[in-house]
């Protein structure tokens, strides 16, 4: 049995040209190693396909019968390929996409639907999850990651960077005043992500200036951030939340903006998807609308 579909391949062109040294052009390959690929295809099969002379090359009988069903099936291996090919660029299938919860509810799927009409013969399988996903092993085509540095064995597209803003409700600060420098911010109640690397440590930053870290404490530790943003807004404490999840907000004026001179630790959202030679159409078309929806200039929960 022939496993090797360029044997055949080679033979066909071999025969069509009517030289080792024109098919060898044809195939970008050197004689030689055309010459040797026919000799390993007549050493599988046990016949000769061609007379060799030093004028010229013909097919034996054998190989005039092999040569109608080598381009046959050559003509519909390279049939299948184009139609494999059409069906990739159609953008068909399933996407798994996986993302943080808040940055799913908040802006995801806000702008999901322009996406999902653009192809309607994909099906967009979103999962919202804040626990640290593993994309490969659970099988995702994307996932969204909000970091310092996005996981190195995964290739990484920047879409945009967030920043985190210490906020409260201005009934809040009314009562417990507003803090002048982080330092104040342990003396207030501070409402925590559990989820956070560090959930008792904020970190704030200046031009010019160390780290001021705060070791930070308060009634209130929650794993969402929509409930951090509704308990904030509600006056029970500060919470130290991404600008995307609180900026329309701040816009209603249910909250406030404090320490806005000191410069928070900058994250990036990236879209992260498993190394491969090829990547999938739908993969790359997504992932390049997230860049233009999400770029610095156009992402609209930006305050300045």
């Amino acid at each position: 049995m022939i496993s090797d579909l360029n044997l055949l391949a080679t033979f066909a062109k071999v025969a069509e040209a009517g030289s080792f040294t024109a098919a060898a052009a044809a195939l970008n390959s050197s004689k030689s190693a055309v010459s040797r690929q026919i000799s390993t295809l007549e050493e599988s099969l046990g016949v000769r396909l061609l007379n060799r002379t030093t004028r010229k090359l013909s097919l034996t009988q054998a190989g005039a019968a092999m040569l109608v069903r080598c381009q046959r099936i050559v003509a519909e291996a390279q049939e299948a390929e184009l139609a494999a090919m059409h069906q990739e660029e159609a953008v068909s299938g399933i996407l798994r996409v996986s993302a943080p919860m808040s940055f799913g509810i908040s802006q995801l799927g806000r702008v999901m639907p322009d996406f999902i009409s653009a192809y309607p013969n994909l099906t967009v399988q979103l999962e919202l999850d804040d626990r640290q996903v593993d994309l490969v092993a659970e099988g995702y085509d994307v996932g969204l990651r909000i970091s310092a540095m996005p996981d190195s064995s995964l290739i990484a597209r920047r879409l945009t960077l967030i920043h985190s803003l210490l906020v409260g409700s201005p009934d809040y600060f009314d009562r417990v005043g507003r803090p002048q420098h982080p330092r104040d911010v342990k003396r207030l109640n501070c409402i925590r992500y559990s989820l956070a690397l560090r959930q008792n440590t904020w970190v704030f930053r200046k031009n010019g200036e160390k780290p001021f870290r705060v070791t930070v404490d308060g009634s209130v530790i929650s794993n969402n951030g929509e409930a951090s943003v509704a308990m904030a807004c509600g006056g029970v404490g500060v919470a130290y939340l991404p600008d995307f999840i609180v900026a329309e907000e701040i816009r209603k004026g249910r909250l406030e903006v404090v320490l806005s001179d000191w410069d928070e630790t900058v994250l990036t959202c990236h879209a992260l998807y498993p190394s491969r030679q090829h990547v999938p159409t739908k993969v790359r078309v997504f992932v390049d609308y997230l860049a233009k929806v999400f770029s610095a200039e156009k992402a609209d929960w930006r305050l300045s």
